[in-house]
Parts: C-alpha cells; sequence; structure tokens
C-alpha cells in the first residue's frame, strides 16, 4: 500500500509562538479562519492520527492517494 499524508498550516510550539502570541495573534486567527472551512488549529497529533490509521489494518483497501490534513484550507 502507498499513500501519504500532506500537513496543513500546523500548530507547533514555534507556529503558535510566531503566529499566535502577541500583537499579531488575532490578525493570524482571522486569516486562518478565513481560508479554513474547519474552524481550529490544527495539531501535530491530527496529522499523526491520520499517519496512524495508514499503518493500521484498517486502512487496507486504501492505496495510492495523498491525505490533505489542512481543515479545508484548500477548499477556498
Amino acid at each position: 500500500m502507498r499513500a501519504s499524508v500532506t500537513p496543513g498550516w500546523t500548530s507547533t510550539e514555534r507556529q503558535t509562538q510566531e503566529y499566535f502570541s502577541g500583537e499579531e495573534r488575532q490578525k493570524h486567527l482571522q486569516y486562518l479562519a478565513s481560508s479554513q472551512s474547519i474552524q481550529l488549529q490544527i495539531q501535530p497529533e491530527d496529522i499523526a492520527n491520520h499517519i496512524l490509521f495508514y499503518l493500521s489494518h484498517v486502512s487496507r483497501a486504501s492505496a495510492g492517494h495523498n491525505c490533505v490534513v489542512d481543515g479545508g484550507w484548500l477548499l477556498e
């Protein structure tokens, strides 16, 4: 089985520090809200869960596609 996971803007410790704290916080949150269909900050665990799905027996019928984990960013 071959599949890939492409993460969107993920709220790592560094991303949170640079974009979601301080004076620019509200501006970046508004941009994120206007760009993503699902209103959440993607966490590293969200990416890991998709990878774990592909590593598990549950995904045995999945092959040859890319799972984009971006909260619907590409849907804009």
